[in-house]
């Protein structure tokens, strides 16, 4: 029984649940990059008072392509066989891990990097110990789609044998259309055209 039940989910199951999983993964990733993850008020003396708010695009642009790579492995495992997709898989799985651990490192760690794009976007170095940074929790469900990424990049390298392959079924609907065309056409041009003379020759009214 339990034989059974891991071939039925590593056919068309884990297929519509890979495909699933990119989705979710990249629409939470997109959205979560976009959101702000930190928010700097700067007060220095001399100076009016300053807010820079950097969204996760701005503090881990590599992290965020991660979306991008989600909807792009779906069109992947759409549109390749056996090797191709298991190639996609193991892509989308090392991405989303990588992208993962970029978000974690920025939520678990140290705040320079803020403090540095917080510089470039002013155009002036700046005080660290002036500017009030707070961080939200967005890096969190970034993470969360990233893994979700690596899931589906994970089933795709496991379970890409067992999935239905489409490409050979349109290839031989393609096939089978273009053998009727082409034996659609060999009759019109094997049908001979009468002659009219020869058909007047034969007693035959060539205008009806």
């Amino acid at each position: 029984m339990n034989e059974v039940k891991r071939r039925a989910f590593s056919g068309q199951t884990s297929y519509r649940v890979a495909l699933l999983a990119l989705a979710i993964g990249s629409a939470l990733a997109f959205f979560a990059y976009g959101r702000s993850w930190s928010i700097s008020i700067l007060a220095e003396q001399g100076f009016p008072t300053l807010t820079v708010d950097l969204s996760g695009r701005d503090i881990e642009p590599a992290g965020a392509t991660v979306a991008v790579v989600g909807l792009a492995g779906i069109a992947g495992l759409v549109a390749t066989r056996r090797l191709g997709r298991r190639l996609t898989g193991v892509v989308l799985l090392i991405l989303g891990l990588l992208s993962a651990l970029s978000a974690l490192a920025f939520g678990l760690g140290s705040r320079d990097s803020v403090s540095s794009l917080v510089s470039d976007r002013l155009g002036r170095d700046i005080d660290p110990a002036q500017a009030m940074t707070s961080t939200s929790l967005w890096w969190v469900v970034a993470a969360l789609g990233a893994v979700v990424i690596a899931a589906g990049g994970a089933l795709a390298t496991v379970f890409a044998g067992s999935w239905p392959q489409m490409g050979k079924r349109f290839a031989r609907e393609a096939q089978a259309g273009g053998s009727a065309l082409e034996q659609g056409e060999s009759l019109q041009t094997e049908a001979p055209v009468a002659n009219p003379w020869d058909q007047l020759d034969k007693g035959i009214d060539p205008t009806i």
